[in-house]
């Protein structure tokens, strides 16, 4: 492991004096993690990026997942706003006619 990403957009290198200046407010937004080849890849601390980090998937997999997870969220967003919209219209004519 390279590093943290807290909120903020602060990244703390790990060792162990780093650690202890996180603070219980402070919010983990990515893991970066280094490979042999020294590369640095960010990965959101879930089970996902859990995936990535014990080699089961690659980083275009990981990529792709959270992408289509992206997608599914904001399907589910926009339907279950669509869904609230058509009731208080049916309710608005239900009542008010």
């Amino acid at each position: 492991m390279a590093g943290l990403e807290i909120s903020g957009g602060t990244v703390l290198e790990i060792n162990p004096g780093a650690i202890q200046t996180l603070k219980q407010t402070d919010i983990i937004k990515n893991v970066l993690l280094k490979d042999k080849a020294e590369v640095v890849y960010a990965v959101e601390p879930d089970s996902t990026g859990l995936k990535f980090a014990n080699g089961q998937i690659s980083y275009e997999e990981y990529k792709r997942i959270k992408k289509k997870a992206d997608r599914l969220s904001f399907v589910l967003f926009c339907g279950i706003v669509a869904f609230l919209f058509a009731t208080g219209f049916l309710f608005m004519r239900l009542y008010l006619t």
